[in-house]
Formats: C-alpha cells, structure tokens, sequence
C-alpha cells in the first residue's frame, strides 16, 4: 500500500514538473527603461452585437514608459 502511494506520489510530481516546464518555456522575462516605447495589449472583453472579434486589433499605440512602478508595472504616457 505504501509502495503504490509513493508510486502516485511521484507520477504527480512528474506531472508538475512537466506541466510547469511547458508553461515557463512560453513565458520570457522582459524589463524596459523610462522613455522606451512599448505596444499596449488590448483584449476585448465587451461582447458587440453582430460583430466578430477575429479582426479587432490586438495592440494598441506605441506608448511612452513615463514611470516604473514594480518588476512588471509601468505608468505609460497614455
């Protein structure tokens, strides 16, 4: 009984880990300075009547970086 709990144990280990490589391999660790330029990701989360979101533009404007706030925040010059 103990063999097969260590058993499963290791398999959801196994699986974690896979998981969280797959995950960190589409994830990339960018900074930005003050004055650089950057796209600003729009999703569209409102819902129009008879129209498609497969056209709507993904990013918005290149904005000025004005402040950093935190490791992935910044204040843009909107």
């Amino acid at each position: 009984m103990r063999d097969m709990l260590d058993v499963a144990k290791r398999h959801v280990r196994s699986a974690i880990d896979r998981a969280t490589h797959l995950a960190n391999k589409k994830c990339s660790s960018r900074t930005f300075e003050v004055r650089e330029h950057v796209y600003l990701l729009i999703s569209p989360r409102i819902k129009f009547s008879n129209r498609t979101f497969k056209l709507f533009p993904r990013y918005c404007g290149l904005w000025r970086i004005v402040k950093t706030i935190g490791k992935v925040a910044y204040k843009l010059d909107l």
